[in-house]
């Protein structure tokens, strides 16, 4: 199942069994007398008036610390004899670590040397193809191809030798400007896009991967028009270029990347190579004689195939027809939360939020945000926005379980998904608050950032038009957030991730020995969770490997850092989790969906009869838009955080965040 509005229900996804907890409500003073370790606690840490405040109210509250790494804070605890609180943004962000590390470990090599010699070769096929060629039709298109392979190998190899429209066209990539129009193709491109982002920045080969891969993803042979008429030009390079992939005899290459890619990524959303050569030979019979009376015959049998699901609307701008019969080389994926994007924007709402795709994943508090604000997020009262919101929640709740399990883009979703889900009467009074419902939302949206950000190259992005030798410690308990079943579904993702990577010979010991570890301590995270909401007390042992688990969290990341990047040792930056995606454009406008460092979160927690003040940590996350020729980078992200820059949190998160930060006591 790879398409959300394809789906053909059979039957409900299998419903998650509830969990119940034994915990009794509980509330505290202002003076807090009832918390057993307020003293020693605030002997530490000073609370400011804000603090206490949502404290009293909520029984927890989250402000800004500023650590590079969410588990720093356990280190500092466990320094001050603290009680941890161990939260899911800990155990989520990790996931991301090993996600980011191993796609960017498979793209620098193997898949980079795989694209170069994948584009040399189609190149000089398109070439042949052209001496080949039966007519002057034929002849003109196949030396486009070759001038669009030349762009792709003049990307991934500095070297290589480019045409005058290369030339273009590489001189169009490299200001990234925003919309231009091609040398090749006839229409305008949003060159923007060409801006290196995510993970990419980070070495000249992902660069020059990034490049390439967003120059064969991106640029769109449109095999009609904008009434849905056969473009002869169009077909012909498009049928032309996918033959040269298999007369070049790099079908394998092409797999070779695909395959990995859409593992982390996700199916195409436009037509692939083999679909339009296969359409072709069925058609025309051939893939170097066809008949333009033929044409209209070819695009209804490639309709007939399926139907693309993101479909930019911005026509108007870049002359791209919003036509659902596009071949891409090595297309876009289709990503469901661009599907939420795509189909709740318009000209009356050119700017979605990524709080529409958390409402469409089922949360009802940001659907109630959504609505209850209609200024900030339907200013033009665009009548139809919430029936078909509703109408895709509604599908997405009947997506079988599988499907939510196709891929790690769908699993990594589905985790979110039961992040989302209200917390049933008997957890800690601190998780039953509106208040923790909107720090989950935070949470989902800033672990769904660091998955866009992760996939920024592959997803199909979403678009409208504009209108040890230790010295005595005391013993000290700590608290494990009980969500045995996101941390359970985590860990069926990191055996799926693990799983897959070792069948395709993608990883290697120094990675799987890590993923041993995340998963084992997922493992632990979940038996933990179970014994709480039981009323079972924990070991002796267990509230010490939770005092002690920074350097588990700190192991791990250390580790993958180092293996995502081959770097021997780490620099500051390396460790920084702050990072930023553009996930919609609206014109000359992307939406940008940021995660900065770490946040505080002090919350009273229930532990084995008595209650305690505990801390861990949460994600900041932020929302905003900027101009398309200045789609962020994480370095400009960061720097702007460091150079103290006023990044508003969204409104809805006032609740449960303060500004004031917490001081610690020498």
């Amino acid at each position: 199942m790879r398409f959300l509005l394809s789906v053909v229900v059979l039957a409900l996804a299998a419903a998650v069994p509830a969990q119940t907890g034994h915990y009794r409500p509980y509330s505290v003073s202002s003076d807090f007398h009832e918390v057993a370790n307020r003293k020693s606690f605030e002997a530490v840490v000073h609370l400011a008036p804000d603090h206490r405040r949502l404290l009293k109210k909520n029984l927890f509250v989250v402000s800004p610390r500023g650590d590079d790494q969410l588990y720093e804070i356990y280190a500092v605890n466990d320094y001050r004899n603290l009680p941890s609180l161990i939260t899911t943004d800990t155990v989520l962000h990790l996931y991301h670590v090993f996600f980011d590390a191993t796609l960017r470990k498979i793209e620098a090599d193997p898949l980079y040397p795989k694209l170069e010699r994948m584009s040399a070769k189609l190149e000089e096929a398109s070439r042949q193809q052209a001496k080949a060629a039966p007519d002057g039709a034929m002849r003109a298109a196949a030396l486009k191809n070759a001038d669009y392979f030349s762009v792709a190998l003049c990307l991934v190899k500095p070297s290589a030798s480019p045409s005058a429209a290369t030339k273009t066209e590489l001189a169009r990539i490299k200001a990234a400007s925003g919309y231009e129009p091609s040398a090749i193709f006839p229409y305008k491109v949003d060159y923007s896009r060409f801006i290196v982002r995510g993970h990419y920045t980070r070495s000249e080969t992902l660069q020059r991967y990034f490049r390439a891969m967003t120059w064969y993803g991106l640029m769109p042979f449109a095999l009609t028009d904008r009434v849905g008429k056969p473009v002869a030009e169009q077909i012909r390079m498009a049928v032309l270029a996918a033959n040269a992939l298999r007369t070049s005899g790099e079908e394998a290459d092409w797999q070779a990347i695909y395959i990995p890619t859409e593992l982390y990524a996700g199916a195409s959303n436009m037509f692939t190579p083999s679909e339009v050569r296969q359409t072709a030979l069925k058609v025309f019979q051939s893939t170097q004689r066809l008949d333009p009376s033929r044409f209209p015959a070819f695009v209804a049998a490639l309709r007939s195939l399926r139907t693309p699901k993101i479909q930019a609307r911005i026509t108007q701008r870049s002359g791209v027809p919003a036509t659902d019969v596009q071949f891409r080389f090595m297309g876009m994926r289709y990503i469901p939360d661009s599907e939420i994007l795509q189909n709740l924007t318009g000209e009356q709402r050119p700017m979605p939020s990524g709080l529409d795709v958390m409402a469409a994943l089922g949360s009802s508090r940001a659907a109630g945000i959504l609505d209850a604000d209609h200024s900030a997020y339907n200013p033009q009262g665009w009548t139809e926005y919430r029936p078909e919101r509703v109408r895709l929640t509604a599908q997405l709740a009947a997506i079988p379980t599988d499907a939510w399990r196709s891929n790690l883009y769908w699993s990594w979703l589905d985790t979110l998904r039961l992040l989302l889900k209200p917390i049933p009467s008997g957890f800690p009074q601190f998780m039953l608050s509106s208040a923790w419902q909107d720090k989950d939302l935070s949470t989902a949206l800033a672990s769904w950032t660091e998955l866009r950000h992760d996939t920024i190259l592959y997803g199909e992005q979403s678009a409208s038009e504009m209108g040890s030798g230790e010295e005595k410690q005391p013993f000290v308990k700590g608290f494990v957030e009980p969500r045995q079943d996101v941390y359970e579904r985590l860990l069926d993702l990191s055996k799926q991730s693990r799983t897959a990577l070792q069948k395709m010979h993608l990883i290697d010991k120094a990675a799987l020995d890590q993923f041993a570890s995340y998963e084992d301590m997922l493992s632990f995270f979940a038996t933990v969770s179970h014994r709480e909401l039981e009323g079972r007390s924990l070991t002796r042992a267990e509230h010490l490997r939770i005092r002690k688990i920074d350097g588990e969290f700190y192991d791990m990341t250390e580790v993958m850092l180092k293996y995502g990047t081959n770097f021997e040792a780490l620099t500051d930056d390396d460790r920084n989790m702050a990072l930023v995606a553009d996930v919609h454009t609206a014109g000359n406008t992307a939406l940008e969906e940021g995660v900065g460092k770490a946040d505080d979160l002090i919350a009273v927690v229930p532990i084995e009869g008595k209650l305690y003040f505990a801390r861990g940590c949460a994600f900041s996350y932020y929302e905003f838009a900027v101009p398309i020729s200045k789609r962020m980078t994480d370095e400009g992200w960061k720097a702007s955080l460091q150079g103290g820059k006023d990044h508003p949190r969204p409104a809805w998160t006032s609740d449960f965040f303060t500004k004031s930060k917490t001081k610690e006591k020498e």
